[in-house]
C-alpha cells in the first residue's frame, strides 16, 4: 500500500511536530484534535516553525507554502478514515490512547497503519486495549506500530 495521506491525532507539541515533518516531506496531512482552538494553535505553531526555517534559508517560500497547504486541521476523527497511516500523539494517559485506538479501529480500513508516539505506556498494553484482534476487518495481522522516541536516543 502506498502512503499518500497521514493522519495525526493530537495537535500538541509532538503532534504538530509530526504533522510538520510529514507535510514538509510531501504527504497530505490530516491533523486532528478534540477542540478547534488546539488545532488552530498547532497550525500557527507549524507556520511559525516553517517561517523560522525560511528565515534560516533551510527551505524556500514555495516549500513553506506547499507544506502549509498539505495540512488540514479537523476536530472530527471520522475525517481520518481516508488516511493511509495514522499516528496517535495524544496525552500520555492509557485510557485516552485506548479510546483513540478503539475509535480508529472502528472507522479505518483494515490496511491502514495505526502508530503511536508514546514514551511511557507499554506498547503491549496499548495493543491489548484496542479491538484489533476482535475486528474482523483487521484479521490476524498486526496493524499497529509504536514509536517510542527514547528507544532511538543517541548514545553520544
Amino acid at each position: 500500500m502506498e502512503i499518500k495521506t497521514v493522519g495525526v491525532v493530537g495537535a500538541g507539541t509532538m503532534g504538530n511536530g509530526i504533522a510538520h515533518v510529514f507535510a514538509k516531506s510531501g504527504y497530505q496531512v490530516v491533523l486532528c484534535d478534540v477542540e478547534q482552538r488546539f488545532v488552530q494553535r498547532a497550525l500557527e505553531t507549524i507556520a511559525k516553525n516553517l517561517e523560522r526555517e525560511l528565515a534560516k534559508n533551510k527551505i524556500s517560500a514555495q516549500e513553506r507554502d506547499s507544506a502549509l497547504k498539505r495540512i488540514e486541521g479537523v476536530i472530527d476523527r471520522q475525517t481520518l478514515r481516508g488516511c493511509d497511516l495514522i499516528v496517535e500523539a495524544v496525552t500520555e494517559k492509557f485510557e485516552i490512547k485506548s479510546e483513540v485506538f478503539r475509535e480508529l479501529d472502528s472507522i479505518c480500513r483494515p490496511e491502514v497503519i495505526l502508530a503511536s508516539n508514546t514514551s511511557s505506556i507499554s506498547t503491549d498494553d496499548q495493543n491489548a486495549g484496542g479491538k484489533t484482534g476482535e475486528n474482523p476487518g483487521r484479521g490476524e495481522r498486526c496493524s499497529r506500530v509504536c514509536l517510542q522516541p527514547r528507544a532511538y536516543a543517541s548514545a553520544e
